[in-house]
């Protein structure tokens, strides 16, 4: 039986830093992987490397692309059977879509049938990453004392550093352990593993919390229950919701990925390396998130959000010289990277919610977040991978630029709404 005490802001917090990690766990292992396994195992058939690798990017796109569909699936779930089936449901479904990945055979053994099979385990991540949404940021901001509320919607956001951080330890050691022949071969089968026990353990933190009698009238009190897509009123919010966090996802995915697949097409003996930059710039990005959280309180979040913007571009403009370096170069690129967290990414839940009224709050927040993935992490590996072929390493200027100068300009639209504060419906 789940604890029916009021749900604490600490304990929602805990919450969604758990759920979260979990969710990008699944992220980066899948993500890790289609940088270092996926081109060679899957899309051999390519001869290419090059090719092999843009192959993977576009399966790693489907799984943003189907989690709108996700959203309004679950969203429907959710309305007829609760917020705990829905996330059983969302949260199995991708530890088990994972997990799944991880038994695909190489293409040498079984032929297309592996490419149809990661596709289809893609997509069904994609449609458990659109169910996962549980406006827990919401109702931390409800039961937050208003000195706190900064800290507490900010929290989530350590996800994506921490899960990342998981997964990079694991296939550090995992990848330091083996022959490159092993690796390829099932090393990087266990982190996909993990992932469903890890996606279990989330399950239950979050059922904790939404189960409680409490919570269940927390979001009927602050009108966070779900609506049909159909019913949304500001269709505007969505789309500038959507824009708002470009930077923020594109540099994340740019830092974490791009690095290890530029020293996968070298054939590169640095990729050890690489793992050490990056799991010192998740250590500053976690620093990064609550250091912008600290600005955000002091100034607003959306000043935050448009530094953050604007440092992106300046970034972009810096990254010319530090990606010249295979070595302290691009360590310093992926640390860089992370410490603009805290401006570009970690603040953007919060901003963006409050485009919104409550009554479009939970479904308008659950749809703009799908289509932010889907601007800054599906379509961006695939750009900057024509870019950077196109143009060399400048094609990461280019990309980031976009990301940043779009930000910037979803922020001209938005309101800060530092003052607004979340009451009751009369």
């Amino acid at each position: 039986m789940y604890d029916d005490r009021e749900p604490k802001a600490e304990s929602v917090a805990l919450g969604m830093v758990i759920g979260k990690a979990s969710e990008f766990f699944d992220f980066f292992t899948y993500g890790i992987a289609s940088i270092l396994v996926f081109p060679a195992l899957i899309f051999s058939f390519a001869g290419d490397p090059t090719i092999g690798l843009t192959y993977s990017l576009l399966v790693f796109a489907i799984g943003y692309l189907t989690r709108p569909f996700g959203s309004a699936l679950f969203l429907a779930i959710q309305r007829r059977y609760g917020r705990g089936s829905k996330l059983t449901a969302a949260l199995l479904l991708l530890g088990a879509s994972t997990a799944g990945t991880a038994f695909i055979p190489s293409y040498d053994s079984i032929g297309s049938t592996a490419v149809i099979l990661l596709i289809v385990f893609r997509a069904l991540q994609g449609l458990a990453l659109g169910g996962a949404f549980d406006g827990l940021t919401s109702v931390a901001a409800a039961n937050a004392q208003p000195s706190e509320r900064t800290w507490y919607t900010t929290m989530p956001q350590l996800g994506a550093p921490i899960g990342f951080g998981l997964a990079l330890l694991i296939f550090t050691y995992i990848h330091s352990s083996l022959s490159p022949e092993d690796f390829l071969a099932f090393g990087w089968r266990y982190p996909m593993y993990v992932a469903f026990a890890i996606n279990v353990v989330a399950l239950f933190a979050r059922l904790r919390i939404v189960a409680s009698s409490e919570f269940v009238e927390a979001t009927k009190d602050f009108q966070l229950d779900p609506k049909p897509i159909s019913r949304i009123e500001n269709w505007r919010a969505v789309w500038t919701g959507a824009i708002v966090p470009f930077a923020g996802i594109a540099t994340l995915v740019l830092i974490t990925l791009y690095p290890l697949g530029r020293a996968v097409a070298r054939d590169s003996a640095s990729i050890g390396s690489l793992f050490i930059y990056e799991i010192i710039g998740v250590i500053v990005g976690i620093a990064s998130i609550f250091a912008g959280a600290f600005l955000s309180k002091r100034t607003g979040a959306l000043r935050v959000v448009r530094t953050g913007g604007a440092a992106t571009v300046v970034f972009a403009l810096l990254s010319l010289i530090l990606l010249q370096s295979d070595g302290i170069g691009t360590g310093a690129f992926i640390i860089v990277g992370f410490a603009l967290l805290g401006l570009t990414y970690g603040q953007n839940p919060r901003l963006v919610a409050r485009q919104f009224s409550r009554r479009d709050r939970y479904t308008g927040s659950a749809i703009a977040a799908d289509l932010s993935w889907i601007v800054g992490a599906a379509l961006t590996p695939v750009v900057a991978a024509w870019l950077i072929d196109t143009f060399g390493s400048s094609g990461v200027c280019i990309m980031l630029s976009v990301a940043g100068v779009g930000t910037l300009m979803a922020a001209a639209n938005v309101r800060d709404g530092r003052r607004e504060e979340m009451v009751p419906a009369e």
